[in-house]
């Protein structure tokens, strides 16, 4: 049976979420909760195969002292955020301290579920809309010196570094694309050159050093 911590003090919001995943999973379970005080008295007890949290506030620091407070008490089950409002600033953050998924509420009906499987997968989720934002803001780089903007990475190597912090396989991509495996491969290896990382958790961290 698959156990999920679903914690939003929308009654609606978390309604819509619960029949979502009852009508995709025959065998769930649903621990539901307003906020993180009265989940923890409920089902404190409860080992869940993971933990979705809705944030419906539009203050940075208050969600991501939500956040931590999960973490904290739960430091190796995943965590899921939903957001209310695009937070831009807030998605390195999220990850950095250890979330798994991060989606907005706009699109919990289509993204939800992919979310779920990728992190029972042992992998990490992020937005695609999330992940255009971020990534557009690595295609120029802003030197101090220097008025005009540089591109960093193409348009193709911008398409393809999303798909990358998907957590999508070469040989996923490259069939997504029509292109040969050698081709995406050679065009990743020029992204995590061209950004001087080597894995797709230092391809998010890389974006904090830009500005969005």
């Amino acid at each position: 049976m698959l156990t999920i911590g679903l914690i939003d003090n929308f009654m609606i919001s978390r309604l819509g979420l619960s029949i979502l995943l009852n009508n995709y999973y025959q065998d769930v379970m649903l621990l539901e909760a307003n906020n993180v005080q009265e989940y923890n008295i409920l089902f404190g007890h409860h080992t869940p195969d993971m933990i979705i949290l809705g944030n419906n506030s539009n203050d940075e620091e208050k969600c991501l002292a939500v956040a931590r407070q999960l973490k904290k008490l739960n430091p190796d089950l995943p965590l899921i955020i939903y957001d209310e409002h695009l937070m831009r600033n807030l998605t390195i953050s999220y990850f950095r301290i250890g979330i798994s998924g991060y989606i907005l509420r706009q699109n919990t009906a289509e993204e939800m579920i992919p979310c779920i499987e990728t992190i029972l997968n042992q992998k990490k989720y992020l937005s695609p809309i999330l992940t255009e934002h971020l990534l557009d803001s690595l295609s120029h780089n802003y030197g101090e010196k220097t008025p005009k903007r540089r591109p960093i990475l193409t348009r193709r190597e911008i398409e393809i570094a999303s798909y990358i912090a998907q957590g999508m396989k070469t040989s996923q991509i490259s069939a997504m694309l029509g292109r040969k495996a050698s081709t995406v491969s050679s065009i990743k290896h020029n992204i995590f050159r061209k950004l001087n990382v080597k894995s797709v958790t230092e391809l998010l961290d890389a974006f904090s050093e830009f500005p969005f």
